[in-house]
């Protein structure tokens, strides 16, 4: 009985051990966004989509470290599609990276300044936004949650 008790409490350390790897590897694996252009939709708690197209640079510094920044171009618009589609535009830029999540600002066209957070999931080779935040910088009161099922691809 002590030889089986012992070697269960081997097989969950070392099923424990794995999973911490496994995660750690992930999130090796996913050290930024991958450069391009990537569409990436929001729906927000008061009834407004968003769609953001984010231009990724993925430069580096002198040093090598990879510099997060990253511009915006988004439209706002209380449906997704449709006959009665006429987005807000707005320009912005922030930062985005599988480490840091998103925390971008951006200017609409109608004289809002959002501010747009969220935490990063990694997931394989890609991850989501989760948590999504927004307020109004001229509003503050104006805020809302917001949420994704878009995913954004990992550069190693």
């Amino acid at each position: 009985m002590k030889a089986l008790t012992k070697a269960l409490v081997f097989f969950a350390a070392t099923l424990t051990i794995v999973s911490f790897t496994s995660e750690a590897l992930a999130q090796n694996n996913c050290a930024a966004l991958k450069k391009g252009v990537y569409f990436y939709r929001l729906n927000q708690t008061n009834g407004f989509w968003v769609t953001f197209r984010i231009y990724n640079p993925a430069s580096r510094d002198p040093n090598q470290r990879l510099r997060h920044t990253v511009g915006v171009e988004a439209w706002m618009n209380k449906q997704p599609e449709g006959p009665n589609y006429i987005p807000h535009d707005g320009l912005g830029q922030g930062t985005l990276s599988p480490q840091g999540g998103l925390s971008v600002r951006v200017e609409w066209q109608n004289g809002a300044i959002g501010v747009y957070t969220a935490r990063a999931k990694v997931s394989g080779t890609g991850f989501v936004l989760v948590d999504g935040k927004t307020f109004d910088e001229v509003h503050p009161n104006s805020r809302a949650a917001w949420s994704s099922n878009d995913r954004l691809p990992c550069s190693n």
